[in-house]
């Protein structure tokens, strides 16, 4: 009998010991299977992985002086300007970080300084632009695509404009990459008459 008893009571232990470890290996109801959790992981990362229109961008990154000029109507006279650049890669290749610096000038009467983030959108099969500078305190949202050859990139998009009480206002920005030691982006937005005209235009020289 004494026996049995210490038997039963090994049994017990054992028992008691490997609970956590059999709770561990029942998964909560509901909760995916490895399986499903495996295919999951495989959808998130094919969406995630940078691509052939990352790849266009490339030639953007890097150290740039920029040579800009303004103006407010079609028949105005420009007001030019000249800054710095520096473009990097962040998040693995995914968002290509841009910050600008320009001093006070006929353009633009005090220090500039402008943050950028340009990358594409795999799951919406289009490029993204977040913007800020010291324009603003807001952000400007604008995506886009590119032509065949990925060389220029047309981005579209609405902004809260001070210059209108908050209204909204269109614009629409082109990246020309020529070389890869220059680029132009452009700036285009309807005038009084609705029709659009360019606005802006910064050269970009790569610092070598």
């Amino acid at each position: 009998m004494s026996r049995i008893t210490k038997l039963a009571s090994s049994w017990t232990l054992l028992l008691i010991l490997a609970a956590p470890v059999l709770a561990q290996d029942k998964k909560p109801e509901g909760q995916p299977g490895d399986d499903e959790m495996a295919a999951m992981m495989d959808v998130f990362m094919k969406y995630a992985t940078p691509g052939k229109h990352h790849d266009h961008l490339k030639t953007l990154a890097g150290k740039w002086k920029t040579s800009m000029r303004f103006r407010m109507s079609p028949d105005a006279p420009w007001n030019e300007s000249t800054g710095e650049c520096e473009s990097e890669w962040i998040l693995g290749g995914r968002f290509l970080q841009s910050k600008v610096k320009s001093p006070p000038s006929e353009a633009i009467p005090y220090p500039f300084e402008g943050f950028g983030l340009l990358g594409y959108d795999n799951l919406a099969k289009g490029y993204i632009s977040v913007w800020t500078d010291t324009f603003l305190t807001g952000v400007m949202v604008f995506t886009g695509s590119c032509d065949a050859s990925g060389k220029v990139i047309t981005l579209a998009g609405e902004f809260a404009d001070p210059r209108k009480g908050g209204a909204m206002s269109k614009e629409r920005w082109v990246y020309r990459i020529i070389n890869e030691n220059k680029f132009i982006f452009e700036m285009w937005s309807p005038g009084e008459d609705g029709k659009e005209f360019r606005h802006g235009e910064i050269t970009y020289t790569r610092v070598k």
